[in-house]
């Protein structure tokens, strides 16, 4: 009987852990939908296919658990799972996680109508006039230096389908966003007569590098970071990275960037 409920009670532990399971000895890497770049869906997006065969390349096998963004978070920051993908360097998140060479940059430009007679080189061009911005949202230091500084007004939003539709709808003159990820969500949230009043200014707001982070939480990360520094690296010199940017995301203007 004591044996019986041994088993049962590490039965339980094994199932409820999401390290100690099937997944044991893999990589397991949080996922969540960021159409076209991430997706909640096999083969999960370009960036998941990135970090799937840079780990391959040194004999590392990955797993992708899709949760939202913050829960998928959370558990890499806490060391639940070992990394999370599509995030930008910054400070705080340099003390919590292992920060990747970006996996691939993306313009991030102002979305706005065609009827906009709108061109901009600084910030102070940009005064009067009001951005759409998604709530928690980050843009960069000059955007954000413009708002305190009262040059822009804000028009909050809670996610990117109302605001790719409240600027349609010219709620807003401007809106921030990936290119890649603007170009879907209008072509995904527009009619084609709607689609076809939007356009963007090609000079980026800022370039948004996109890394895979590793959990400092959990031993032997570190040696997983400088695994896949490696396996990027055979990817990037072998040409098979701009391979597969082209096979998942093509026409992408991240391909400028491996030239």
């Amino acid at each position: 009987m004591r044996r019986f409920f041994a088993f049962l009670l590490m039965s339980i532990f094994l199932n409820a852990s999401p390290l100690l399971s099937q997944d044991t000895g893999k990589i397991i890497i949080a996922m969540n939908a960021w159409e076209p770049i991430k997706s909640t869906t096999e083969p999960y997006g370009v960036l998941a296919q990135i970090t799937k065969e840079a780990f391959a390349e040194e004999g590392l096998d990955v797993v992708f658990r899709v949760a939202p963004w913050k829960r998928g978070y959370d558990n890499v920051k806490d060391g639940i799972w070992h990394g999370i993908v599509g995030w930008n360097r910054t400070g705080e998140r340099e003390s919590l996680f292992y920060i990747s060479t970006p996996l691939i940059l993306e313009d991030v430009v102002f979305f706005h109508n065609r009827d906009l007679d709108f061109d901009w080189t600084g910030m102070d061009d940009l005064r009067g006039l009001s951005v759409g911005m998604i709530e928690g949202y980050n843009y960069g230091p000059a955007l954000s230096s413009a708002i305190e500084s009262n040059i822009v007004r804000v028009e909050e939003t809670r996610s990117e389908e109302q605001s790719i539709l409240m600027l349609e709808s010219k709620r807003f003159d401007l809106w921030p966003c990936e290119v890649d990820v603007g170009q879907y969500l209008i072509d995904k949230y527009l009619t084609p007569l709607q689609s076809s009043r939007i356009t963007y200014h090609p000079r980026p707001v800022q370039v948004s590098d996109l890394c895979l982070l590793l959990s400092r939480a959990i031993p032997g990360n570190r040696e997983n970071a400088e695994a896949f520094e490696r396996g990027y690296a055979k990817l990037r010199e072998s040409g098979r990275l701009k391979e597969i940017i082209e096979e998942m995301l093509p026409g992408s203007q991240s391909l400028k960037y491996l030239e």
